[in-house]
């Protein structure tokens, strides 16, 4: 092999590696991209050592702390600016077999006085994810979007449903129990406190009443 010809094939592997690696190098960051974008569903929402909510639910005629959260999709919402308005509070887990079901009291409730104007808001107050109950409470994985999402569209969710990353609503609420219920009337006074699984009659009449 002539020493042109040496020369010529090493400019050619130079060539291929400079070009050919170009793609390669785009191909990476467009995983990369893909990865952190899919990835955002898996990733923990809350900080589970900021839990730390006081036993007792807050008294009935005290006013409602105000609070201003966001939805998994980033929008977001504050109680003050739904005064006027009764509210339904309701602090949730996605793993807890008591809200579950109560999903399907809220949903008759948000069907029965939606219309009349109650606003019903779902605050997230636990860290773990969809499968802490049914693992005994050994699988402490952190709650995440994706959670949140299947919750939703497993128990046919419809009213709004708000992270606390820090848990410091769940804290001032000392929402401590699943579910954890608040009923607020038009001007921002707690008319109803309760914590477990409440049924549709006692909140409907709370709601009744909060709405005068």
């Amino acid at each position: 092999m002539t020493r042109a010809h040496q020369l010529r094939q090493s400019r050619t592997r130079r060539r291929a590696f400079i070009f050919g690696g170009v793609p390669l190098v785009l191909v990476a960051i467009v995983v990369a991209v893909l990865i952190a974008s899919n990835g955002t569903s898996s990733v923990g929402i809350v900080n589970a050592n900021d839990l730390n909510p006081g036993t007792q639910v807050l008294s009935v005629g005290t006013k409602a702390p105000n609070f201003a959260l966001k939805t998994i999709d980033g929008k977001q919402y504050s109680l003050s600016s739904f005064k006027g308005r009764p509210v339904l509070l309701e602090f949730f887990a996605v793993w807890c077999p008591h809200c579950q079901r109560e999903s399907t009291v809220l949903n008759q409730l948000d069907s029965s006085f939606g219309p009349k104007g109650l606003q019903t808001i779902a605050v997230l107050a636990s860290p773990y994810g969809r499968n802490y109950d049914n693992s005994g409470g050994s699988d402490l994985t952190v709650v995440t979007k994706s959670d949140v999402r299947w919750f939703e569209t497993t128990f046919g969710v419809k009213h709004l449903t708000v992270i606390d990353p820090t848990f410091a609503t769940v804290n001032t609420y000392n929402a401590s129990s699943y579910p954890t219920l608040y009923v607020v009337d038009r001007q921002g006074i707690i008319r109803y406190a309760n914590s477990g699984e409440q049924p549709y009659a006692n909140l409907a009449a709370a709601i009744t009443a909060a709405s005068k």
